[in-house]
């Protein structure tokens, strides 16, 4: 016998209307306008910006009392500790009048340092060029500022090399490490960091650590996509199978899974999903089946 959705469990189907400014709507409205299916969308709420405000005030208040570290280690969901966060804080420490080119991607005080290639790491030649960049003057602004988007992707060579420059760093330079997976940092290199934890800025709950599994099908990881979707069905799994509470921790899954993707391919695929679910197929699979298929190799 097939488990069926309970009729009053609200869920996000791909033509249903939704009040206005909510979430769903502003896919759905995406693709009545003729969007591709595989097009990323920003998604924010009145609770997104409150939390992203939120975040940037904890900062500004280590501005305003002119304790501003050095060196600082944003963590949390990709969601909220990203590039575009450290480029406000880079906006409050520059000052307004640099915030034009900051946005413009030009300003020639802030550098920002991303993972290459097809390892997807931060190379010892890429940080050895951040060490020399961290002891040159401001051009403009009264400080350099240093970001290091997923900053532990760095190979082992590439964090030695770097301590030296975290501990005795210049004084107008601030240096921003980014990472939601903070504990595969080098722990000599966390000690050198004051570190700054995140919420998430879309009120999402990090119990399916869905950062992980979003990373894991990136890198064709696939033993670690297994782990995470097995974690994942051991929460779910947790109600028991066909009760509201069951479904309804489905549905949590789903709305954060389309909150962190933000696509309308996502969301087509999201009804397949629930109706393989109704047919009694095994969750994890369902699971693996809906993060291969939205990122296809």
């Amino acid at each position: 016998m097939s488990a069926q959705y309970p009729k009053n469990l609200e869920t996000w189907k791909f033509d249903e209307k939704r009040p206005q400014n909510s979430d769903l709507e502003r896919v759905t409205i995406a693709r009545e306008q003729g969007a591709s299916e595989d097009q990323n969308f920003e998604v924010k709420s009145t609770q997104s910006k409150t939390n992203f405000r939120s975040s940037l005030g904890m900062l500004d208040q280590m501005i305003q009392k002119d304790q501003v570290p050095n060196v600082i280690l944003l963590t949390g969901p990709k969601n909220v500790a990203n590039v575009a966060f450290a480029k406000e804080f880079a906006k409050k420490l520059m000052g307004s009048e640099h915030a034009s080119k900051i946005d413009s991607g030009h300003h020639p005080d802030l550098h920002i340092y991303e993972i290459e290639g097809k390892s997807g790491t931060h190379t010892v030649l890429s940080i050895h060029h951040f060490i020399k960049e961290v002891f040159l003057p401001p051009f403009e602004a009264k400080v350099k500022v240093f970001i290091i988007d997923d900053a532990h992707r760095m190979l082992p060579a590439s964090g030695n090399s770097l301590l030296k420059t975290l501990e005795e760093p210049t004084l107008d330079s601030i240096i921003l490490l980014i990472s939601d997976r903070p504990e595969l940092l080098l722990p000599t290199i966390v000690s050198r960091c004051r570190k700054v934890p995140l919420s998430s800025s879309l009120g999402i709950s990090d119990e399916f650590n869905l950062a992980a599994v979003l990373e894991a099908v990136k890198e064709k990881d696939y033993v670690q996509l297994f782990k995470e979707l097995a974690q994942i069905e051991e929460i779910i799994l947790k109600e028991e199978v066909g009760t509201a509470l069951y479904f309804q921790k489905i549905e949590e899954l789903f709305q954060s899974i389309l909150r962190c993707t933000g696509s309308l391919k996502a969301l087509k695929l999201i009804e397949t999903c629930r109706l393989a679910i109704e047919r009694n197929l095994k969750l994890r699979t369902v699971l693996l089946n809906f993060f291969l298929s939205i990122n296809p190799s």
